[in-house]
């Protein structure tokens, strides 16, 4: 069963009522660890738990080279997606420390692990182009395009590019997005019929983004984001209403492409 058919299991069964989960659904298993000491014993032990309970998800047979490698690194962070873990049994000899243990591992829909390896499997890791540009002046706004670019890798995906010199790359898929900002002076009643200017500016960007599948040209999600800042000066202003649309840009692609994965079962 792949991860987005149990997570329609999970609804059917009734496991998911309110977006949380409860802790009881960590799935036990029984593996067996081998090092040359007992904590390198153990740090195997926990690894071939995750790859136990990913394997129930996920057809290792289906995934491109570059999946593969992805799915090696949240083995690696295996530590992170365990709990607890009791010891059947230890043994140290022939030079090899050996454990057999029952560890915990979270399974619900909605846990970090799941989550990490929906990521990779739903789109099997294509190449990500990303690319987002001043509506007015088609400069490239490089701290949003790299607040992107750094939530998609967060989430595994491993062959994430930007655009160089308006060309795009050999890409599966598009992110592409325009900004626009404004800025105004703020003042404040005197409380005679007039105002008062504080010397400060505010700021007020909107980002326009869509997600295309380059070999389709089809448009698979859009959304808008705005944001305000503030500063003296215009430039200032602007400065901080696109840091805080960085903050939030990466967030929201993240939610897009687990939509888009969640498609494509």
């Amino acid at each position: 069963m792949n991860f987005f058919k149990f997570f329609k299991v999970a609804i059917a069964a009734g496991l998911i009522v309110t977006g949380t989960f409860n802790i009881a659904e960590a799935k036990e298993v029984t593996v067996d660890g081998v090092g040359t000491d007992r904590d390198s014993a153990l740090k195997d032990a926990r690894r071939n738990a995750v790859e136990q309970v990913i394997g129930t998800f996920v057809d290792s047979r289906t995934l491109v080279r570059n999946a593969v490698t992805e799915m090696d690194q949240i083995y690696l962070k295996s530590a992170g997606f365990v709990g607890k873990v009791d010891i059947l049994s230890e043994d140290n000899s022939g030079g090899m420390y050996k454990v057999r243990a029952n560890i915990n591992v979270d399974e619900s829909p909605n846990s970090e692990l799941l989550k990490q390896v929906q990521a990779v499997m739903a789109l099997n890791d294509p190449k990500i182009a990303v690319s987002v540009v001043n509506g007015d002046t088609g400069a490239h706004q490089k701290a949003i395009e790299s607040a992107i670019i750094d939530k998609l890798i967060s989430m595994n995906f491993s062959r994430v590019t930007d655009t160089i010199a308006g060309v795009v790359p050999n890409a599966e898929f598009m992110v592409m997005a325009t900004t626009r900002t404004t800025t105004g002076s703020i003042v404040i009643p005197d409380f005679k019929g007039g105002t008062i200017d504080t010397g400060l500016n505010d700021g007020r960007t909107e980002l326009f983004c869509k997600i295309i599948r380059l070999d389709t040209g089809d448009i698979l999600e859009t959304f808008t984001i705005e944001t305000t800042g503030m500063g003296e000066g215009s430039t200032a202003a602007e400065r901080d209403a696109l840091r805080n649309m960085a903050n939030q840009a990466g967030a929201k692609v993240d939610e897009k492409f687990r939509k888009i994965g969640a498609r494509q079962q």
